[in-house]
C-alpha cells in the first residue's frame, strides 16, 4: 500500500488528487479548516421505475463515515444495501441527495475526471471477485496502478507491499484457479488497497468463506482503517463479521432503520480514535445504531450457514478488471 497518508489521518481535498488537475493546480474545492469526513452522504433517495410504480431502493438515508473508521451495513436481502454502496463510489449517478468522498462531491465530476478520482480515492471489493483468470495475482493487483498510469518500477514495488500486506508475498505469480478461495479474497483486497484509497468499499467480503478465514479477510480490512487512515463501508450479513466495525447500521426497505424514529445518520460515540464503542445515542434525524459492544474484536461466533448476499446489485453490468462494477460515466 502506499505511504502517501499518515496512518489515522484524515484526507482532505488538498492532499487528495482531483480529477481533471494538472500537477500542482490549485483544487477548484476550499480547504476546510477542520478535516472532512472521509464519507458523507446526504439523504440519498433512489428510485427505480417498475412499469408505472416507483420503487425505492433507498429513501433518505444519511451516512458518515470518518477517516480510519469501520462502518458495517446489514439487513436483510433488497434492503439497498449495495445501492448504497455503488453510491457511495459514485458509481450510479441516478439519485437524489448529495455524496461527498474527502469533501469532493461526485456530482461536480464527470467522465474520466469521475473515474480517475474513483481510483485514486476508492478501493472496491466486490462480490464475485472479478479476478482475471489468465493474469497472476501481481498481475490482478496491478490492474489499478495500471490504469493510473502509475510507472513500472513503483508498480511493482506497490504491488509487492499490497501481496505482502495480506499475507501473499510468494503468492504472486500464481493464477487465481491455483489459489484457494481465501487466497483469492485477500488478492481483491489487496487490489482495493493498492492505490491507498481514503474509503474501501467492500460487498459481502466473507460472504462464501468458512470463519476462520472470514475473520482474516476481515482484519485486513480493518488494518486497512487502524493503520492507513482508510474510511471502511462493509455490506454483511453476517453479525459476526459485524462486531469488528465500529458503528453498525441496518437497512431494510431502503431506509436506516431506527428504533421509535426514521432513518438518519447512525454514528458511534467514540468512534475510531477514542473511547469503547457501544450504543449510541444516534444524532439528529436518526436514532441510535446497532449495539456493538465488541467493535473491533474477533467474532465470538462461528459465522457459516451465510451464502453470498442475493440483493440485485443497482446497475445492470458485469464488473471491470479494476475490481470496481461498471458504470457508464
Amino acid at each position: 500500500m502506499g505511504s502517501s497518508s499518515k496512518p489515522g489521518a484524515a484526507r482532505t481535498p488538498a492532499d487528495t488528487p482531483a480529477d481533471g488537475l494538472a500537477a500542482g493546480a490549485v483544487p477548484a474545492v476550499p480547504v476546510p479548516a477542520v478535516p472532512v469526513p472521509a464519507v458523507e452522504a446526504v439523504q440519498l433517495t433512489r428510485v427505480h421505475r417498475d412499469g408505472r410504480r416507483e420503487l425505492k431502493s433507498l429513501d433518505g438515508v444519511s451516512l458518515t463515515v470518518a477517516a480510519g473508521e469501520v462502518v458495517a451495513v446489514t439487513g436483510p436481502s433488497g434492503a439497498g444495501k449495495t445501492t448504497l454502496l455503488h453510491l457511495l463510489g459514485g458509481l450510479d449517478r441516478q439519485h437524489e441527495g448529495r455524496v461527498r468522498v474527502v469533501g469532493v462531491d461526485w456530482q461536480t465530476l464527470r467522465g474520466s475526471d469521475r473515474a480517475r478520482f474513483r481510483r485514486r480515492n476508492c478501493g472496491f471489493v466486490v462480490q464475485g471477485l472479478a479476478l482475471l483468470p489468465q493474469a497472476t495475482a501481481a498481475e490482478n493487483v496491478e490492474v489499478p496502478l495500471l490504469l493510473d498510469g502509475i510507472p513500472a518500477p513503483d508498480r511493482r514495488d506497490r504491488v509487492a507491499r499490497a501481496l505482502g500486506g495480506v499475507g501473499l508475498a510468494d503468492e504472486g505469480a500464481k493464477l487465481p484457479d491455483q489459489l484457494s478461495g481465501g487466497q483469492q479474497q485477500r488478492v481483491a483486497i489487496a487490489r482495493a488497497l493498492v492505490n491507498d484509497p481514503a474509503v474501501v468499499l467492500a460487498d459481502e467480503p466473507t460472504g462464501s468463506l468458512d470463519s476462520e478465514t472470514a475473520a482474516s479477510v476481515v482484519r485486513l480490512l480493518l488494518a486497512a482503517a487502524r493503520e492507513h487512515g482508510a474510511a471502511v463501508v462493509l455490506v454483511t450479513h453476517d453479525p459476526a463479521v459485524a462486531r469488528y466495525a465500529d458503528t453498525v447500521v441496518r437497512l431494510r426497505s431502503g431506509r436506516l432503520e431506527a428504533p421509535g424514529g426514521e432513518g438518519g445518520v447512525p454514528r458511534t460515540g467514540a468512534g475510531p480514535t477514542g473511547g469503547a464503542p457501544g450504543t449510541d445515542a444516534g444524532p439528529t434525524g436518526g436514532g441510535p445504531a446497532d449495539a456493538n459492544p465488541t467493535a473491533g474484536s474477533p467474532p465470538g461466533g462461528d459465522p457459516t450457514g451465510r451464502g453470498p448476499s442475493t440483493e440485485s446489485p443497482t446497475l445492470d453490468d458485469p464488473t471491470t478488471a479494476a475490481g470496481e462494477p461498471r458504470t457508464e460515466e
